[in-house]
């Protein structure tokens, strides 16, 4: 997560552009043959969710909404980094 230093406006535009980096480089191991569909399939959709919830807390205006969005997001990325190398493995054992 992010600190707040530019303002609340700047650094949820900048979760949101991180999400959208991040997409192409968790899915890119694929396209580089180092893991197969077994991981390329859920990663995909592990960072599609992580995307969309960027996008969400993007366009939420309401401060209590926001700050559980935000608080979901913390979360959900601590739940995604998990997954992306639990796939690392699950892809390599079989």
């Amino acid at each position: 997560m992010l600190p707040v230093t530019s303002g609340i406006k700047t650094t949820k535009f900048n979760i949101l552009l991180y999400a959208f980096i991040l997409f192409p480089v968790v899915i890119s191991p694929y396209f580089l043959n180092f893991y197969g569909l077994v991981y390329l399939v859920p990663a995909i959709l592990l960072s599609s969710y992580y995307f969309y919830i960027s996008y969400k807390l993007l366009k939420e205006r309401d401060p209590i909404i926001e700050k559980k969005l935000a608080t979901k997001l913390f979360g959900y990325s601590i739940l995604f980094l998990f997954m992306i190398f639990a796939l690392v493995l699950i892809d390599k054992i079989i």
